[in-house]
């Protein structure tokens, strides 16, 4: 067949805009791989959308289908619903189905969210280097292939002969891969061991380093002060210190390959959909550039006269300047090991006024182990941590990715009267047993502004995601009552989340996508804030779906073969999405205090010291059972306002 031929076929069944793609490796040298029957290197492995390590031999099952596909190739995308249905088919058997990704160009979140958008059940990996598509002999995808139970190479080509590049039939007459998967699964020979596979050949192609003469003073050092330092250095939760020259140099070949990986920087969420002021992708420009220099020996250049060290940024000061600081009471003993509960702490705030917060920054104490900060409060006569409309009363979320709050221009977030701060501690051992005094700092307004800033938590508490579910989904909503904007949202579950969606339905009934998360990773709670911020009409309802992994292949999931509830703790699961508005109204005064009398009548009799404070000790048997329960241990004594706000939750 000559190139004209080609090009024709290519356009009868997908137009010209594909010809490129499968014309641009069509007649490259196939690399060497392993023949029909050879075993799979026992080490051999792939990583998932997170950059988790899979290696093929521990996967036990009867059959293994390894399916190659791409994000660009429209024969692939036609046969994912073919192997979705297989894959249902078989899930009685030990059959594993893998979707594998070689093309050098798609990123892990380019992977993530074409597997997403076909809700893809099972497993989804990277093939980096094309170096397990080499090794089975794959050149095109759809291409699968069929390990058995020692992961040998039984069958290697098509999954039948229904697609073509150049036509469909309305069914397929040779079912290739069922075939080969019946005889492995009834330990038989395979009539038809290798079958030609028709599509898209592999794209090998890596970017290119940027040419250039890259220093480190002049180019290097600014990409790792702006993307890198914030985490990578000593009190820090990144695993190395990226703080000199000298760090880099010592872990440029782990910092390149995160880079070219796109693991690093963490950013989690489809860039197809928004566009957000806190993205931390680096361009291809600026991963060109750091490859270049570190081929060219990682060259230091001329340090400039006014040379800034990196650390002079980062240091444990303050990233805002507060007005007030408000510290847990107590020190919090950390051991080395174990799950610790949610811990509470009680600040009061003392305030004579509403006070109105332009920025906040929780500060932790000790980063190594504070897995996060909720800086919440409850307003007097409220008793809860939500508002009378059902708003949360966040002021800080301190978490890997997160610290600092600022609100946007003309807004504020309001802080009554007489209100109290409550400090959700969370915290996570890593082996070493410290101890964490956290601080939240506040930055005032000086007159009210002209909208209120507001923060919706929407989600589901009934959950039960079954044991050994790959894919399990829930849904949420909340509709906006009155004219507003939207300028941020997080996402937010434990160990097991998988993905999550954030749409408005439009008037053509197709889903106007806000956020998409197709990798969430519950390491990284970030909250995406968008460039500009989003109209949203009265009655306007936000929707979302969340996804979770409770299977073996998910290697966070500390038990697959249980029923996952929701639940404080990071071995339960939660399903919220965080809400960050506006009504488009002017700002209304604090309605007036309400006293809740049996909150009161309970509160006077447990105080029996009557110093405005129940210790632990003072507290009932009974109430200390249900907060023991709930997983909530209470520092510093509950408050009238505090016991309103268990009461409510």
């Amino acid at each position: 067949m000559n190139i004209s031929t080609v090009r024709t076929n290519c356009q009868y069944l997908f137009g010209t805009s594909i010809i490129p793609l499968l014309l641009a490796t069509s007649f490259a040298a196939e690399p060497a791989s392993i023949g029909i029957g050879e075993r799979v290197a026992p080490g051999s492995s792939l990583r998932d959308p997170l950059g988790n390590v899979h290696v093929l031999s521990d996967i036990e099952s009867e059959a293994t289908v390894l399916a190659f596909v791409g994000t660009e190739c429209p024969l692939a995308s036609l046969e994912i619903p073919k192997l979705l249905r297989m894959s249902e088919s078989y899930e009685r058997r030990e059959v594993n189905f893998i979707l594998v990704y070689p093309n050098a160009p798609e990123t892990l979140v380019e992977i993530a969210a074409h597997s997403y958008e076909r809700n893809v059940p099972f497993l989804v990996l990277k093939d980096f280097g094309s170096e397990l598509a080499d090794l089975l002999g794959v050149t095109r995808t759809p291409t699968v292939c069929v390990l058995d139970e020692q992961k040998a190479l039984r069958y290697r080509g098509r999954i039948d002969d229904q697609y073509s590049v150049a036509s469909r039939r309305p069914k397929a007459r040779h079912h290739d891969l069922r075939n080969a998967l019946d005889a492995v699964l009834a330990g038989r020979d395979i009539k038809l061991p290798e079958v030609q596979a028709d599509g898209c050949p592999l794209n090998r192609e890596t970017p290119q380093p940027t040419a250039g003469d890259w220093t480190w003073f002049k180019h290097i050092e600014p990409i790792v002060r702006e993307s890198c330092v914030d985490c990578h250095r000593p009190g820090q939760i990144g695993p190395m210190t990226l703080n000199s020259y000298e760090d880099v140099v010592d872990h440029a070949e782990s910092v390149v390959e995160v880079i070219q990986q796109r693991r690093m920087p963490p950013w989690h969420a489809d860039q197809r959909y928004g566009h957000f002021i806190n993205d931390r992708t680096l361009s291809a420009k600026q991963v060109g550039m750091v490859t270049a220099w570190f081929e060219a020996g990682m060259p230091r250049g001329t340090k400039p006269e006014q040379h800034i060290d990196l650390l002079s940024e980062h240091n444990d000061e303050w990233k805002i300047n507060p007005d007030t600081i408000y510290e847990m009471p107590e020190t919090a003993e950390i051991p080395a090991d174990g799950v610790i509960p949610y811990i509470y702490y009680v600040v009061p705030t003392n305030f004579e006024k509403d006070r109105w917060v332009v920025a906040a920054e929780a500060k932790a104490g000790d980063a190594s182990v504070v897995h996060h900060i909720i800086a919440y409060f409850v307003a007097p006569g409220r008793g809860s941590f939500y508002s009378g409309d059902g708003d949360i009363q966040i002021l800080a979320i301190g978490g890997p990715g997160e610290g600092v709050t600022h609100v946007p221009n003309g807004t504020a977030l309001r802080v009554p009267r007489g209100a109290e701060l409550i400090l959700e501690m969370h915290y996570t051992p890593n082996g070493v047993a410290t101890t964490d005094r956290s601080k939240v700092g506040l930055v005032f307004a000086d007159s009210p502004p002209e909208r209120e800033l507001r923060i919706h938590m929407f989600g589901s508490e009934d959950l039960a995601i079954p044991p050994h579910a790959q894919h399990h989904a829930e849904t949420a909503d909340f509709t906006f009552a009155k004219d507003g904007q939207i300028y941020a949202m997080l996402p937010h579950m434990h160990w097991r989340g998988k993905s999550w969606e954030g749409w408005v339905d439009g008037d053509d009934g197709k889903r106007n996508i806000l956020l998409s998360v197709p990798r969430y990773d519950f390491n990284w709670q970030t909250y995406y804030r968008f460039a500009e911020p989003i109209s949203a009409m009265a009655g306007t309802t936000i929707r979302s779906v969340a996804h979770w992994d409770n299977s073996s292949n998910n290697p966070s999931n500390p038990d697959p073969g249980i029923e996952v509830n929701y639940g404080l703790q990071s071995s339960e699961e939660m399903m919220y999405g965080f809400l960050t508005y506006v009504y488009d109204e002017p700002v209304q005064e604090s309605p007036p205090e309400k006293t809740n009398m049996l909150v009161k009548m309970m509160f006077d009799s447990m105080d029996t010291d009557k110093n405005g404070l129940v210790e632990t000790a003072e507290v009932p048997a009974k109430l200390q059972k249900q907060l023991d329960a709930a997983g909530m241990q209470i520092r510093g004594g509950l408050t009238p306002l505090l016991l309103e706000a268990i009461m409510n939750n």
